[in-house]
């Protein structure tokens, strides 16, 4: 096992957190400064899920998996 996966994973975890942390303040800022309803906020951001959803789904139809397990191609 490698001893660099808990500290990086540990770095991630954290950069991660502070990233979810300003996405609320600024959702929180957004609606009490800017007055955009929770509504609004909620349709944009299942819109852009759809959007990148739907562009994974493309890119994973169209890249073919390597097989390598047992070298049998039958």
């Amino acid at each position: 096992m490698n001893p660099y996966i808990v500290p990086v994973g540990i770095f991630v975890y954290i950069i991660l957190i502070t990233l979810r942390s300003y996405v609320n303040s600024s959702l929180k800022w957004l609606m009490d400064l800017k007055y955009i309803s929770d509504k609004k906020l909620l349709m944009i951001y299942g819109i852009f899920g759809a959007i990148i959803s739907f562009i994974i789904c493309i890119i994973t139809t169209f890249v073919k998996c390597k097989n390598d397990i047992g070298k049998a191609d039958t």
